[in-house]
């Protein structure tokens, strides 16, 4: 390593390159040294890095002349929906005119009793969900009380109950 960094070294004779004690420096310049350490802050791969991403960043602008085409729209809009879509998709095998298809059909969802319990917990789910819900609304109640009270003439008290009768009774 000692070698390599001589062979490196200006000769001593010009006076360049020489630090404090007669030791050799790589390059009299930061800079350059930079260049030359494994750690530096500029590498080789720095100027094609750089170039390339240039080069990838134009790519994708337009000339100055660029006018957008104006994309052409037809007249009308053609749909082939028909109202009763949604019927003909849930009673799909009626359309082959099978009455035994149809018998077993009826025959396989009347007495299905997943098909039945599943109904029953999304309708218990439905229910717990608008009970869950109606928090959010406002609340509207009428709450009513009444009350009757009797008491005897001797007992009785002008005063309202819980304030004590300031006179007493003796007998």
């Amino acid at each position: 390593m000692m070698r390599r960094l001589m062979d490196l070294a200006p000769s001593p004779l010009a006076g360049e390159g020489w630090g404090e004690g007669g030791k050799a420096m790589l390059h009299p310049h930061p800079i350059e040294n930079a260049k030359n350490t494994p750690g530096g802050m500029i590498s080789k791969a720095t100027l094609p890095t750089l170039l390339l991403i240039g080069s990838l960043l134009t790519a994708c602008t337009v000339g100055p002349d660029y006018v957008r085409p104006e994309p052409q729209m037809p007249e009308q809009w053609r749909t082939t929906t028909s109202e009763t879509l949604a019927d003909t998709d849930l009673l799909w095998w009626q359309g082959f005119n099978d009455p035994v298809l149809n018998q077993l059909i009826t025959e396989a969802v009347s007495s299905n009793k997943d098909l039945q319990l599943a109904r029953a917990r999304v309708d218990q789910y439905l229910g717990a969900l608008q009970t869950t819900r109606s928090a959010y609304f406002p609340q509207i109640g009428a709450p009513a009380n009444a009350s009757r009270t009797r008491s005897t003439e001797a007992s009785a008290s002008p005063f309202p109950s819980g304030v004590a009768n300031p006179s007493s009774l003796y007998a």
